[in-house]
């Protein structure tokens, strides 16, 4: 029963829990490290939903948009070398040059592609 942006609900009705200080430490710590309020984490715990970790979150968006943008860097630069690659073709001389930059361009997706793996591999493993 997570808060959505934007509604606002009447809290009507009140819980009281009695822990040590030390143990409302650590489940207010929990709740910090998953972007979260205390509130938050114990309502998701009382579902018997997923604690979400928005930390982990945030961080695999960030991936994704750096693969995205590197991506669409590397799809540009295929495209401008593909319609280049006919005339070089014609011409003779410089084909080889051309295959060498389209397999430099597939070489450098395969590694984005491979560190993304591993970025996200080690985030979910976390």
């Amino acid at each position: 029963m997570m808060k959505q942006p934007g509604s606002k609900k009447r809290k009507d009705d009140s819980i009281f829990l009695r822990l040590p200080k030390d143990e409302k430490g650590k489940l207010q710590e929990l709740a910090n490290k998953r972007g979260m309020t205390l509130t938050e984490l114990l309502l998701s715990v009382g579902e018997k939903g997923p604690i979400r970790d928005y930390r982990h979150e945030k961080e695999l968006f960030q991936y994704i948009m750096a693969l995205t943008t590197q991506m669409n860097a590397i799809g540009k630069e295929i495209k401008a070398l593909a319609s280049r690659i006919p005339k070089d073709l014609v011409q003779g001389d410089k084909a080889a040059e051309s295959v060498q930059e389209f397999n430099q361009l597939f070489t450098r997706y395969l590694e984005n592609r491979d560190e993304l793996s591993l970025k996200l591999e080690n985030l979910i493993t976390r």
